[in-house]
């Protein structure tokens, strides 16, 4: 798959730069844990090895310049809890700082740079700051899967310069998604909610023809029932060819075909303002009052979620169910967590909010797999090209396995 692979790089006595994606994203600290966690492997097999580990990552957005509170030093505490050892810090990802933090690590030592965005030359993937970034290390190991589909100067520009090869985590995200994608088990079935209704259009077209069952809730759910009402919303573009339109219309066409079942919710959790702190009800979608704001499923399309769900072999779960930042719009989500945790069938779940949902459930581990990728998944599962892994050599183009989805 890759050009070069972990397991056959040697390490021993090399200078490691390894990019990981540790940012606190829409999951909060508890995704910046997760991804912790994820990584792992990665260093403990780069520390037995005998290789100095350098790490980098971004935190936030602080725009290329310095941000003292986006700093990844509290980065460093929690891994040197996970670890058990020293982890020291430089002020600067590049430049002298950064130099000379990693001319007094011994093999076996771990470093934290520091935020890689405190620079403008990663986003917009300058050359000099990926060149500055390979005089780090001798060897470059992406771990950073949640960043694949970034065009990033640590993720793209720096392969030029180093013998590049991705991580265990990038490479256990890159086998269970061509899983999902390339060799489902039948039948399979998509549980899509969520606010950023656009970022799934792509990834509903390309998994619809393996669906046999589509439950849709979140902010899509209101969407498709005004398209099927010939309804165009704020939400929704208006004109034949938005994505939106093309995405409702595969989704009509599926069902005519009966090749798909596509449920939407029978009963919701309305509230007058956008807050909840108002009155609150449960109705029929189509009754939400005007000015109203869908906040969770109800329990009644609870249950037929989990009806439809109950024989697939195989389900892709991406995006809430209600506005998990408030608690009364959170009973939807953790009551299918649940459901999902307990049928005899293998659940992926992609999304920063949708993993840290099924880790407060505690049913993570009881899945089968939680991605720590959100963006990243919905690229991946959309089949589009993804600049990170292309950098490591792999190409969706010139690479068969997903050649039976175009």
């Amino acid at each position: 798959m890759f050009r070069q692979t972990f397991s056959r790089t040697r390490f021993t006595n090399r200078t490691v730069l390894l990019r990981t994606d540790f940012n606190t994203g829409g999951g909060g600290v508890e995704a910046t844990l997760h991804r912790l966690r994820e990584t792992l492997p990665t260093i403990h097999a780069l520390r037995r090895a005998g290789a100095r580990v350098v790490i980098a990552t971004h935190v936030g957005r602080p725009g290329g310049v310095r941000d003292d509170r986006l700093s990844t030093r509290p980065l460093a505490a929690h891994l040197e809890a996970f670890l058990g050892c020293p982890v020291a810090t430089a002020d600067d990802c590049v430049g002298p700082s950064a130099l000379q933090a990693i001319a007094a690590m011994v093999p076996g030592d771990v470093l934290m740079l520091e935020n890689l965005r405190f620079h403008p030359g990663e986003e917009s993937n300058s050359p000099e700051f990926a060149r500055q970034l390979a005089c780090l290390a001798d060897v470059y190991v992406n771990d950073a899967f949640a960043t694949i589909h970034r065009n990033h100067a640590s993720i793209v520009g720096v392969t030029a310069h180093l013998r590049s090869v991705p991580g265990l985590l990038l490479e256990r995200e890159m086998s269970h998604l061509l899983e999902v994608t390339e060799a489902p088990e039948r039948p399979l079935g998509l549980l899509l909610g969520g606010s950023k209704v656009h970022d799934k259009v792509g990834m509903i077209e390309r998994m619809l023809p393996l669906a046999s069952v589509v439950c849709i809730g979140g902010a899509l759910a209101p969407v498709v029932m005004q398209q099927r009402a010939g309804v165009t919303s704020l939400a929704t573009p208006p004109g034949t060819d938005s994505p939106l339109r093309r995405l409702c219309d595969a989704l009509a066409a599926a069902e005519r075909s009966g090749q798909v079942k596509v449920l939407l919710p029978i009963d919701v959790v309305a509230s007058r303002d956008i807050g909840g702190h108002q009155a609150v009800t449960t109705a029929a979608l189509h009754r939400v009052q005007p000015g109203w704001h869908v906040g969770d499923i109800g329990y009644r399309t609870v249950d037929r979620f989990s009806e439809a769900l109950a024989p697939m072999k195989m389900i892709v779960w991406n995006g809430p169910l209600g506005r998990l930042e408030d608690p009364q719009f959170a009973d939807g989500t953790t009551a299918l967590a649940h459901v999902l945790a307990n049928l005899d069938a293998r659940v992926l779940v992609g999304g920063g909010d949708t993993a840290a949902a099924v880790r407060r459930a505690g049913v993570d581990e009881r899945l089968w797999h939680v991605s720590t990728g959100g963006g990243a998944t919905l690229a991946m599962l959309g089949n589009e090209e993804l600049p990170g892994l292309a950098a490591l050599g792999w190409h969706f183009s010139t690479t068969p396995l997903f050649r039976s989805l175009r």
